[in-house]
């Protein structure tokens, strides 16, 4: 299994917790919060690795993007 699809498994496993956590706490809660973070930095880190880089123009650099 790549990277990418273990960080989209661990993502839904998390959205899955943090459904159950804001119904059992609310969305204040510290739990809930902690658990937030986590999804939002395993969002980050799908997105970094999607990233296909801009030329000058703002259109795809299409001699990187098939690096990645």
């Amino acid at each position: 299994m790549d990277n990418a699809s273990l960080i989209l498994e661990q993502i839904s496993e998390l959205k899955n917790k943090l459904e159950s956590l804001v119904y059992l706490y609310g969305f204040s809660s510290p739990t809930v919060l902690k658990c937030s973070r986590e999804l939002d930095e395993l969002i980050y880190q799908i997105q970094l690795l999607n990233h296909v880089p801009l030329n000058r123009n703002g259109h795809k650099n299409r001699e990187i993007e098939g690096n990645y």
